[in-house]
């Protein structure tokens, strides 16, 4: 989330916010603050909520939550420091049940009524230019410039352009800690079919820099891209693994930056696992399903992409192959080596002869 102001903590209301959650809430488990609020909050910031709080037991509508101990030293550490410097918390969300603030690397969540706004700021992309200049005083002479953030449709070709990020862990049905970055498929699939249903959007970049994820929800992602009509161009950066790799596929045309990676291993779970044959044969099946998805939209052979998978000469730890830039192009994955002007102008082409 983007930061949408400064606040401050009234540490007083906080510490009693803590003392009746702490206290009171074991005996009166409907008082629950997380179990009032977990519903009314977006769903990112509800598992910051979940990771900032210990649970102590079941209510018949959810988990008991307290806040974590070693989380309010945090605040409280963080608290002293802003105090003694007179500087905020960074605000990234608000609303009247809770507020989500910023100190550092510190990200926490708070019933919204111990914090005390000090600014909130407004999106600079919806104010007009002239506007911005008439608030600084530089309307008459004109010495300061005033800029606005990029948008993908404010080019030469005057093609609208959406942007989708993959990036970090594709998060399945469960959420990941907070500290982890991911991509969630419940923000990205809505976002794909409003796209394919706007008439003023005229083609898809998709950025990767992803470690791979659920294979689930990485192949519902894939697939919706693959089912879109209009032209669509991926490009990897850094690394697309795993079940980075059908996403990576799943546009009209690819590209990979010189350095970029990807890494094609057999599937994998975590956890308890039943070790009979028909645990194998869900393995099995969930691996034929992401080879068919790539084979089909890439020149890679299933054979071959299977051949990659079990190699044991590569990785110490595991069985796969790592291909570097130009490699995932001669083995067929990717269509070409290039970077991000490659991709615009691969995009703009497309667009225009469609």
């Amino acid at each position: 989330m983007n930061v949408i102001g400064k606040a401050t903590l009234n540490w007083e209301k906080y510490t009693e916010y803590v003392q009746r959650e702490t206290i009171n809430v074991k005996e009166h488990l409907e008082d629950s603050w997380y179990l009032d609020i977990r519903y009314k909050v977006p769903h990112e910031v509800e598992s910051i909520v979940w990771s900032c709080m210990r649970k102590i037991g079941e209510f018949k509508n959810g988990p008991i939550a307290i806040p974590k101990e070693e989380i309010v030293e945090e605040i409280k550490k963080h608290q002293q420091y802003l105090t003694s410097m007179n500087l905020y918390w960074d605000l990234m969300f608000y609303n009247s049940d809770a507020a989500e603030i910023r100190s550092g690397e510190l990200v926490v969540v708070v019933p919204s009524y111990v914090i005390e706004k000090v600014m909130e700021f407004e999106n600079v992309d919806d104010i007009p230019v002239n506007e911005l200049r008439n608030r600084i005083g530089a309307a008459d002479s004109g010495s300061h410039e005033v800029t606005q953030k990029y948008d993908l449709s404010r080019n030469q070709m005057k093609n609208k352009i959406s942007l989708l990020t993959i990036i970090g862990e594709i998060e399945g049905h469960d959420c990941l800690p907070a500290t982890t970055k991911t991509t969630k498929y419940e923000h990205v699939l809505p976002k794909l079919a409003e796209l394919e249903d706007n008439p003023d959007t005229e083609g898809l970049l998709l950025l990767l820099n992803t470690v791979g994820g659920d294979v689930e929800s990485g192949l519902a992602i894939a697939e919706m891209i693959a089912s879109i009509r209009k032209p669509t161009v991926s490009l990897v950066l850094g690394g697309s693994h795993s079940i980075g790799v059908p996403l990576a596929v799943s546009t009209d045309y690819s590209f990979i930056v010189p350095s970029g990676t990807m890494v094609i291993h057999p599937v994998r779970m975590s956890g308890t696992v039943i070790g009979a044959k028909p645990t194998y044969d869900y393995f099995k099946q969930m691996q034929d399903r992401i080879v068919h998805f790539i084979s089909t939209h890439s020149k890679a052979s299933e054979k071959r992409l299977e051949e990659l998978m079990m190699n044991t000469g590569i990785l110490t730890k595991d069985l796969g192959t790592i291909l570097v830039g130009k490699e995932a192009v001669e083995e067929g994955l990717i269509n070409e080596v290039g970077g991000i002007s490659e991709a615009f102008s691969r995009l703009h082409q497309m667009i225009e002869k469609k």
